[in-house]
């Protein structure tokens, strides 16, 4: 287990890209994504994508979108499953 005080290299460094993929809206994933928007100092993109089969709720999307970020520079996008399929070069489709 990680000791939440010590600092996690590659969230102060380097990840600069996150791709949540089958959200459904549970507790366990609103935790992991506000770990990542807490701790993730150089953040740039974070993707989220709707499970298809999951009834999409507008209050579920806004609870995520106001969760505080320590990056100055993310962007947080939140999509349906459904639109298009996702390119292997996801992080050109932000």
């Amino acid at each position: 287990m990680h000791d939440p005080e010590e600092s996690i290299v590659c969230l102060d460094s380097h990840l600069k890209s996150v791709q949540l993929i089958g959200f459904k809206d549970e507790e366990n994933e609103i935790e992991l994504v506000r770990f990542f928007l807490k701790n993730a100092r150089v953040l740039e993109k974070f993707r989220i994508v709707w499970a298809g089969y999951v009834l999409k709720s507008e209050e579920a999307s806004k609870k995520v979108l106001n969760i505080p970020t320590t990056s100055s520079q993310v962007l947080l996008t939140i999509h349906d499953a459904k639109l298009k399929r996702w390119a292997d070069n996801w992080l050109g489709n932000c």
